[in-house]
């Protein structure tokens, strides 16, 4: 908006008076004149509206009355008309109705008259077609009864060729199946070669399997016998002997050792050590005394040795001795032996065992491939009994094996001679069956048609009979026909005559007398609403006359058009508040335009000069304080509060000092700096304190600090203790 002016500062209190801050007018209880007079318009307006559709309801009714009257009198007028035509149709309806009777007796005796010409024109015909008829059939039996003689003979032979051809064929087939009993016997032959050669075969195979399986049996049975421990449990027994004798030489490192190498016989008495009691002596062999803390013997003649070492304890190396004692001990026990090298040989001899069973079980696999001992019994059984069950059928072949290929070289012969002939008898039978059947199916056709022909001449003549049962002759029914043929051609004369007399009438008159009955009530009912509607709209025409309309249009246009009047004036004077309140404020832009460019230029150097030119350059905010950082890499500017603290304190200071380097171009201005690199580094600030020398020179600078150490580097500047300033002054007050 608008500056701090005295003048800027009036124009934006009235500009603000009237709008709010977004250019809109005031509302509610601080509303502008301008709404109160659109909202006066608005409502007179209305009024006005109002008033003018109340002035056209009235001129409307009272033109609505004599639309009225004139309807009701048209509605009179042309109920008198439809009375004169309703008289008229009246008596036009009266004749037509005399006619209508007329033509429904004439069209009755039309179709009295046509039903006896159609009558007796089809018992003429039908004379005439049972008579044809007659003679037709009497034509074809005399045609058909010489046939039956012959064709009853041709049957019979037709029957003897075709007993003839059966015989053949049968006896074809009896050769055809001799055939396929050789093929049989072949296939048999070739079933039993097949099967001998597969009990041959299976016989060796089999027992080498069962030799082989006995010897994994004697092997897995050989294997159970021996309790081994496998390499892994050996190798863990190895690792706890190792513990055990470790352990055991902590011991004997621990215990106080006396060797005694006696020179003659005699004995000795262990009062302290490990073992206490008496031992015998034997020239020549050592005997060892162990013991701690200390060990005692008493030598019989010789007297009491003592001997005695550091002290330590050995119960924990006793401890963990018996402990390894112990697992060689739990985990050898099953084996019979806690010796290493026996423990060895019989996992040797186990482990040899075990490979002499693989390899067997190998061989055992191989032998029986997919199969299983079982099935290969059952298959060689089944073999065998197949090749007993062929014997039984062909006993010689126990003495001679047969051969498969000739026998079946033989069938086949057999059975092509044979199939052939079969297939020439089949054609002869089907040739004499088709006959036979061409005979029968013929003999049949002639007798049914003789029978038919017999049944169809006993029918036309009863029919015959029937037809001339009316004793009429032929002349005289065609007399009679013609008579009749007269009176139907006169009826049909009267009868168009009568339709001619009525088509001149169009309509039945009775249906648009109705017509016109209805519209003389609809115009009586339409005669009576527009009398009621008529007496309405007077009646409303003087409610109308009683509200005074016409006074009360002339003065809604009235207030209407002074509003109007004063809302154009209260319009000019608000856009000129307006235009006043834009102008300064674009004023004020392009000022601020021209000083935030070269602030921000300024700025940025600064903050390069401080932190190096990656980060981008310094904007500025409206305010012409510091709004943030457009990095070199995009167009989108890095708010300050995505910045680390040292680096918002650095380009507040930069922004800071180029304002105001702008602003003291015409003479010396004072900048004043509140503890503004409170997280600013030591190397950054190094940069800063080169540049508040540089600037002192045309700035008058004010720095407040808690950290006066941090400012030591500048050269010229005048420290003030504020405190010890205060403190003095105290002093002065109190004296």
């Amino acid at each position: 908006g608008p500056g701090d002016g005295p003048v800027e500062k009036k124009i934006e209190d009235l500009f603000l008076s009237f709008y709010t801050s977004g250019g809109r007018f005031k509302t509610g209880k601080e509303s502008a004149p301008i709404v109160r007079i659109e909202s006066e318009l608005k409502t007179a307006r209305e009024a006005l509206a109002n008033a003018l559709k109340m002035h056209q309801d009235f001129e409307e009714k009272a033109r609505e009355v004599e639309r009225l009257r004139a309807k009701r009198s048209q509605a009179k007028r042309v109920g008198e008309e439809l009375q004169n035509t309703l008289d008229a149709m009246r008596e036009r309806s009266g004749k037509y109705q005399a006619l209508s009777l007329e033509k429904e007796k004439r069209s009755n005796a039309t179709a009295s008259a046509e039903r006896k010409h159609e009558d007796l024109k089809n018992r003429i015909e039908g004379i005439r077609t049972m008579r044809e008829e007659i003679s037709s059939l009497d034509e074809t039996r005399k045609r058909l009864e010489p046939e039956l003689p012959r064709i009853e003979k041709d049957r019979k032979n037709c029957s003897g060729e075709e007993l003839e051809a059966k015989a053949g064929l049968d006896a074809a087939r009896k050769d055809l199946e001799a055939a396929d009993e050789s093929r049989e016997t072949a296939i048999r032959a070739e079933r039993f070669m097949e099967n001998t050669r597969r009990s041959a075969n299976l016989g060796p195979r089999i027992d080498r399997i069962r030799e082989k399986r006995e010897e994994v049996e004697k092997l897995m049975k050989s294997a159970s016998a021996i309790l081994a421990p496998d390499r892994k449990i050996l190798k863990k027994i190895q690792k706890l002997v190792e513990e055990r004798d470790a352990a055991r030489l902590r011991v004997e490192a621990a215990l106080i050792t006396l060797k005694i190498l006696p020179k003659k016989k005699g004995g000795l008495k262990v009062t302290s050590g490990e073992t206490e009691g008496k031992v015998k002596l034997q020239a020549g062999k050592e005997v060892q005394v162990s013991g701690t803390p200390e060990v005692v013997v008493e030598v019989d003649g010789f007297g009491r040795i003592c001997a005695t070492g550091p002290t330590q304890s050995v119960e924990d190396e006793r401890a963990a001795l018996r402990g390894a004692e112990n697992k060689i001990v739990e985990m050898t026990e099953p084996f019979g032996t806690a010796a290493m090298a026996e423990l060895e040989e019989l996992a040797e001899k186990a482990e040899k065992i075990a490979r002499r069973i693989e390899n067997a079980e190998a061989e055992l696999k191989g032998l029986l491939a997919e199969d299983t001992i079982e099935d290969l019994s059952k298959e060689i059984k089944e073999a065998q009994a197949v090749v007993k069950a062929i014997l039984s059928s062909h006993p010689d072949w126990a003495k001679e094996d047969p051969d498969p290929a000739k026998l079946k070289a033989e069938a086949d012969r057999m059975h092509r001679s044979a199939k052939n002939a079969v297939l020439e008898a089949e054609g002869r039978m089907e040739k004499a069956q088709k006959a036979s059947i061409d005979a029968n199916r013929m003999l049949d056709t002639i007798r049914s048609g003789l029978e038919t022909l017999a049944k169809d001449e006993k029918g036309a003549k009863a029919n015959l009979v029937e037809l001339e049962g009316d004793g009429r002759t032929d002349a005289a029914r065609r007399s009679d026909l013609a008579s009749i043929a007269l009176e139907w051609g006169s009826a049909k004369a009267a009868l168009e005559e009568i339709e001619k007399k009525l088509s001149e009438f169009g309509e039945d008159p009775a249906h648009a007398a109705a017509r016109i009955e209805k519209q003389m009530k609809a115009a009586d009912k339409e005669s009576e609403k527009a009398l009621s509607d008529e007496k309405t709209a007077e009646g409303r025409i003087e409610e109308f006359g009683r509200l005074g309309t016409y006074s009360r249009l002339a003065r809604a246009e009235e207030e209407a058009a002074r509003l109007e009047r004063d809302l154009g004036r209260e319009r000019l004077r608000m856009s000129a508040i307006k235009l006043l309140y834009d102008t300064v404020a674009e004023c004020r832009r392009e000022t601020m335009d021209a000083v935030a460019g070269p602030v921000e230029a300024a700025a940025t150097r600064i903050f390069h000069r401080i932190a190096g030119g990656q980060l981008g350059k310094v904007r500025l905010d409206s305010s012409l304080a510091a709004g943030g950082i457009l990095p070199a890499s995009t167009d989108s500017t890095i708010e300050l509060n995505n910045t680390s603290g040292g680096e918002q304190e650095q380009i507040h200071f930069a922004t800071r000092l180029a304002l105001a380097q702008l602003l003291s171009k015409g003479e010396r201005q004072l900048v004043v700096f509140d503890d503004a690199f409170a997280f600013t580094d030591t190397g950054r600030l190094a940069s800063v304190l080169g540049i508040l020398e540089e600037a002192a020179e045309k700035l008058q600078i004010l720095v407040l600090t808690c950290h006066p150490e941090k400012y030591g580097g500048l050269s010229g500047a005048c420290m003030i203790d504020l405190k010890a300033l205060r403190e003095a002054g105290a002093a002065r007050d109190e004296q």
